[in-house]
């Protein structure tokens, strides 16, 4: 009689067996793509947040909307 081989159910009910799951079925790349995606999207978001404060302390409400405002029109050029 041969060992049949272990056959993960589709709702792991702990989550070693989910961590296991995850990083042996077919989706694993999607999921480390996606990872590394929302880390980088995370990182380029608290860089802009850092440097929009550090921009606004050194010009002041007034220059720094003039700023914003030409960073978002060359945003919105550059996408075209």
């Amino acid at each position: 009689m041969s060992a049949k081989p272990e056959v993960l159910a589709p709702y792991p009910r702990n989550l070693r067996n989910f961590a296991e799951a995850l990083r042996t079925s077919r989706h694993s790349k999607l999921l480390g793509g996606s990872a590394i995606l929302l880390a980088g999207s995370t990182f380029v978001s608290l860089v802009n947040f850092a440097y929009n404060v550090a921009v606004a302390r050194m010009l002041g409400a007034a220059a720094f909307s003039h700023a914003a405002v030409a960073i978002t029109l060359l945003m919105l050029v550059s996408s075209i």
